[in-house]
């Protein structure tokens, strides 16, 4: 009765803990493929000011994980020089609320304070999706995340990037409880 999106943040300040996410993100994504758990992934950022052009849907929602969606995951980089949380948030909500699990989650790896011109956008959508029963849970990579983030996720993992695998692993194994 569990499914799990996880968004990742590949904006250019991303660079310092790419070999983290990179780690997490694999470790998520088989680690859910053995429970048994669907897992669905997305990175949201351009290079671009073209909101249309945003969202890189790396899978969708499925039990096993392609080996194309493996190799994605492996090639993640902080390349990005906008966030547009909001467009991510729009995909993962649409892609949660089409599947028929009770117990929705999304996990969302962020550096830092979203662009201005998305934070009140992607706090209307994180307060929608807690209203139709999606549980978001963000996660900051550093020390002291900005306001804003905690803001925007009540429920809030603070962690340095080298520890980043190993508290998503045990908040996997809490969330499969």
């Amino acid at each position: 009765g569990i499914v799990i999106y996880l968004l990742a943040d590949r904006s250019g300040s991303m660079v310092i803990v790419e070999e983290s996410v990179r780690l997490a993100l694999m470790m998520i994504a088989l680690a859910a493929e053995k429970a048994g758990i669907p897992l669905g992934m997305a990175y949201f950022g351009s290079s671009v000011a073209n909101e249309e052009s945003l969202t890189l849907e790396v899978t969708p929602i499925a039990k096993r994980i392609a080996e194309q969606a493996k190799a994605l995951i492996a090639g993640f980089r902080g390349v990005t020089n906008s966030e547009f949380l909001h467009r991510g948030l729009q995909l993962a909500e649409r892609s949660l609320l089409a599947r028929p699990e009770r117990r929705k989650f999304l996990l969302v790896i962020h550096d830092g304070q979203p662009t201005s011109q998305d934070f009140s956008l992607s706090l209307e959508s994180l307060l929608a999706m807690e209203r139709k029963g999606i549980t978001p849970i963000g996660i900051f990579l550093g020390e002291n995340p900005e306001d804003a983030l905690r803001q925007l996720f009540p429920r809030l993992v603070v962690t340095e990037g080298h520890q980043l695998p190993e508290k998503l692993g045990m908040l996997f194994k809490s969330l499969a409880r």
